[in-house]
């Protein structure tokens, strides 16, 4: 009974705070399990060349294309908010950070469609197509990067472990990440790990044949958990403002 009566306190905070039903934050706390355990379901058994396996994993496919979609709205969205903080004459600090991180986020979105490549088929200019391993006009395919993105992941994992820390501390409560998100973190943080640790020992297992398979669904809960940061501090910063 104490454990649901704190669980009940501690949703009605978050109700409070961003303004969501119940049912919604549950949704929000738990996708990462049911997102990663349904994929593995389809994955883990797939042949190389299945439909499962071109959808999920292959390059401008669904997955990517929705990693892209959702990466360009969480951008966006957090232009909008860092507009909204200096309207809202907040320190340089709060609208400085969301412009930086929605900077990366459509920065991240452009490099998952090539800059456009993908649709407009421009050719891969010569000086940087000599060092990209794809022959692509992306930056994180150039020789050195190329097959290194789960430590890009883990450093994303790590950061959002880290600002929940912080956001205990008064000077960060409007720019930490939800405390909801956790598990959205720890999730990208292990299997990040696990990449490493697999790809650095070249181990092939079972389980490491099912982390590098993951991989594409790893990013698009990268992307999916930075639009929910943008949209949920949208939200509780605006509750902020309007109560000023």
């Amino acid at each position: 009974m104490v454990i649901i009566s704190r669980i009940r306190t501690g949703l009605g905070h978050i109700r409070q705070r961003y303004g969501l039903h119940p049912w919604i934050t549950l949704t929000i706390i738990f996708s990462p399990f049911v997102i990663v355990y349904l994929s593995a379901e389809v994955l883990y058994n797939a042949r190389p060349k299945s439909l499962a396996m071109k959808l999920m994993m292959r390059e401008n496919q669904p997955v990517q294309l929705l990693t892209f979609g959702i990466f360009l709205l969480g951008g966006i969205l957090g232009l909008f908010l860092a507009k909204k903080a200096i309207n809202n004459n907040e320190r340089f600090c709060v609208y400085g950070f969301y412009v930086l991180f929605s900077c990366a986020l459509l920065f991240c979105a452009m490099e998952e469609i090539s800059w456009g490549q993908l649709f407009f088929k421009f050719p891969t200019p010569e000086a940087l197509r000599a060092i990209n391993i794809q022959k692509e006009f992306t930056f994180h395919n150039i020789r050195g990067l190329q097959g290194n993105a789960e430590i890009f992941r883990g450093i994303f994992g790590l950061g959002g472990i880290l600002g929940i820390i912080l956001s205990f501390h008064s000077s960060f409560k409007k720019i930490y990440p939800p405390r909801i998100l956790l598990l959205w973190f720890l999730t990208i943080t292990i299997f990040a790990v696990l990449d490493f640790y697999y790809e650095f020992y070249s181990i092939r297992s079972n389980s490491s044949r099912l982390v590098f398979r993951l991989a594409e669904v790893m990013e698009l809960l990268v992307a999916i958990s930075s639009c929910l940061f943008v949209w949920l501090n949208t939200k509780m910063l605006s509750n902020k403002w309007r109560n000023l």
